[in-house]
């Protein structure tokens, strides 16, 4: 007999070989006893105590269960008990886990879970330094962090309330903060900012609850009423308009400056222009030669409003004042002391008439600038003078001279002394236009103005006399600027005044330009902390009386003159009461005193010219002191004291 096995080595079957007939007590029929012995043999086992056996068919029904193992006896493991078998893993057992207890519990072996209140500080990871606080300075949700805690900081959180941390830190309140205040705008309060959108560079308004920001065009609206400049703005004076009088152009004029000034707003922040047009001159030829007239049949163009004009011979540029109305053709002259005047002794002359000069005296005042004002003529004329052999004409190539009229004043200086030094000067009118689209305009000067002069051409005029005589009504100044900053005067012919041409008072950066001073008794002035400069004009002061001044600084103030011609003055230049004074490329003629420092001031001199024409050339007294470079001072006595005398020194 052969057991049969699968790849699983599972018996599935046993054969065996038998006689096709079996007879009890044949010969083939074993006894179970000796089967043991037999079993290595092909024999055939009959035997009643022997029971046929079968593994498996493979065929159904499942069910040869007669050699499965039981709980009592031995045998072969059911299907079913070899799949679970399969199912177990290696090393596997039955354990069941116990639950935990104590500080630390679970259910069987399931998440272990710490007992409320059982870690005590001691089982806690240690920190890593003094000074630690627990928490997190992380920004979000994360983990426990240490965070640096001085002593300092913990002296402060031990303690109970506020009031022991203000003692702790050493703080009064009242003393070194502020005490509690009720917040708002009444006095006494703290102020807050009522304005979601304040920003850099606002200025404050107050509203009901605080401060609110207001840039600055809406500062400049809400004061607007309160008479505060809103743009740049260019204001009209001419004295013949006829229009409204309202400055937005020339027809439209004022017909005085100082109806013009008084337009201004109280505040000015932004750039004023205040222009300045002459009127229309008179011109013609003399027909007849009467005596102490002019006779002009011709064009029979004279008024009676004439009076009191200055008129000039072209030829000789000497001038006089129209005294007398007689008839539109005819005119007296005088002198400016009102004495007969033949001014046109051959009846066949070239004349001018000037305009109606501005007959005021400007007040500027009561404004406060933090912008700019200039008051400036309608035309003026400064520039260098190109190469030429004529005497007395003017060429520049750079200039426009289409506005220049015969009449129009002119001053010439010279700078081709050495290092620049102004040499010399000469003062004269226009007395020929015809060559001005040439670029040359002719002059009643003597001298023949060429490479290294320069020249200044002005025609609009202010005069301090309303009869045109300086015995007449002479007013004490033309300009004053007093307690303004920031505005300029450009352009003007000044004439009579019976003090100073332009007075500054406790006014600064005003500059003075392009200016020509006729018959007045003292040229621009600074007086009291204030601050002029002056560039490219002519000074000339009516006498030649000591204390008669051209230029002029007085108590803490500053002038300095730059290419400027002085003569006919008492002093060209003077400064008393800690003042300080210059003049530098000026030229200075016909003087009793160069320049006069008194009273602890000082003065300079810088490529100036003092001629022989002047008394003293450079007088100081009572510890004041004059400085000099690159100048001449020819005068008859050039210094005096010549040495220190009475604390004056002079270098």
């Amino acid at each position: 007999m052969w057991f049969v096995r699968n790849a699983a080595h599972k018996i599935v079957d046993w054969v065996y070989r038998h006689s096709p007939s079996h007879e009890n007590g044949g010969a083939d029929e074993v006894s179970v006893t000796g089967l043991s012995g037999l079993l290595a043999d092909d024999q055939h086992v009959l035997d009643a105590e022997v029971k046929a056996i079968k593994l498996d068919d493979f065929t159904a029904p499942d069910d040869n269960t007669d050699l499965d193992a039981t709980d009592a006896k031995h045998g072969l493991m059911p299907k079913a008990d070899k799949a679970k078998l399969d199912g177990v893993a290696a090393g596997a057992n039955l354990y069941v886990h116990p639950n935990h207890s104590g500080e630390v519990t679970s259910v069987a072996d399931g998440a272990q879970t710490i007992t409320n209140d059982a870690v005590t500080y001691a089982k806690m990871q240690n920190v890593s330094a003094t000074d630690k606080v627990l928490g997190r300075s992380t920004a979000g949700a994360g983990d426990v962090e240490e965070i640096a805690c001085t002593a300092a900081g913990r002296a402060l959180l031990d303690d109970a309330a506020a009031s022991n941390q203000r003692t702790t830190l050493g703080l009064a309140i009242g003393t070194d903060v502020l005490a509690q205040q009720t917040i708002g705008i009444a006095d006494g309060n703290l102020v807050k900012i009522d304005h979601a959108a304040v920003a850099d560079d606002d200025y404050a308004k107050f509203t009901a609850n605080g401060l609110e920001g207001r840039s600055y065009s809406e500062v400049l609206s809400d004061i607007a009423a309160a008479g505060v400049s809103t743009a740049n703005k260019t204001i009209y004076v001419y004295a013949e308009a006829t229009g409204d009088a309202d400055g937005t152009s020339k027809a439209n004029g004022f017909t005085t400056a100082q109806a013009a000034w008084n337009s201004l707003e109280a505040i000015i922040a932004h750039a004023y222009t205040i222009i300045v047009c002459a009127g229309t001159k008179k011109t013609g030829t003399a027909d007849e030669n009467t005596a102490n007239h002019l006779v002009d049949d011709g064009n029979s163009q004279f008024v009676s409003g004439d009076v009191g004009k200055r008129v000039f011979n072209v030829g000789t540029g000497a001038w006089g004042v129209v005294g007398s109305f007689v008839d539109t053709g005819d005119v007296g002259i005088v002198d400016t002391a009102g004495a007969n005047l033949d001014l046109f002794p051959a009846g066949t002359e070239a004349y001018v008439i000037e305009p109606t000069p501005y007959r005021e005296q400007v007040a500027v005042d009561s404004k406060y600038i933090i912008g700019s004002v200039l008051i400036r003529t309608e035309f003026y004329w400064q520039g260098d003078c190109d190469t030429q052999a004529n005497a007395g004409e003017i060429l520049d190539a750079t200039a426009d001279f289409t506005n220049v009229e015969v009449g129009d004043k002119i001053v010439v200086l010279d700078l081709n002394g050495a290092n620049g030094r102004a040499q010399d000067y000469e003062v004269g009118t226009v007395d020929d236009v015809s060559q001005v689209g040439s670029d040359i305009v002719r002059t009643t000067l003597t001298k023949t103005p060429t490479a290294g002069w320069i020249y200044t051409i002005v025609k609009t005029e202010i005069s301090g006399s309303d009869d045109g005589l300086d015995s007449g009504t002479a007013r004490n100044h033309l300009f004053w600027l007093t307690g303004v900053d920031n505005v300029d005067i450009y352009g003007f012919l000044l004439t009579f005044s019976d003090s100073w041409s332009v007075r500054y008072t406790n006014s600064r950066n005003c500059d003075l330009y392009y200016f020509y001073h006729e018959n007045t008794d003292m040229g621009p002035g600074s007086l009291d902390h204030s601050q002029l400069f002056a560039y490219y004009g002519y000074i000339e002061a009516s006498t030649a009386n000591n204390w008669i001044y051209g230029f002029y600084s007085y108590r803490r103030s500053v002038a300095l003159a730059f290419y400027v011609a002085l003569e006919q003055t008492g002093s060209a230049f003077y400064a008393a009461q800690q003042t300080h004074i210059e003049a530098q490329y000026c030229y200075i003629d016909t003087t009793r005193n160069g320049m006069w420092v008194d009273l602890v001031s000082a003065g300079y001199f810088n490529k100036s010219t003092i001629s022989g024409n002047a008394t003293t050339g450079i007088y100081a007294r009572r510890n004041s002191s004059v400085l000099t470079a690159s100048t001449t001072n020819s005068g008859v006595t050039p210094e005096d004291p010549a040495g220190t005398v009475e604390g004056a020194y002079i270098a």
